[in-house]
């Protein structure tokens, strides 16, 4: 079954070192990086390094 609905992200910060990113979709899964990482990772998606993943409508 697909859903046009998005999938719920949580992200935590523990310690400000370390970053992990759980899906609603997977419950038990955990990605895990650290905070400069995640940081350079944020300054990408806003900068659109990603929009051509985005399908188009």
């Amino acid at each position: 079954m697909t859903s046009d609905q998005p999938t719920a992200i949580d992200v935590t910060a523990d310690d400000n070192l370390t970053v992990r990113i759980h899906a609603g979709a997977t419950p038990g899964t955990t990605v895990t990086t650290d905070r400069h990482r995640w940081d350079v990772f944020v300054l990408g998606v806003r900068a659109g390094e990603f929009d051509h993943f985005v399908a188009e409508p």
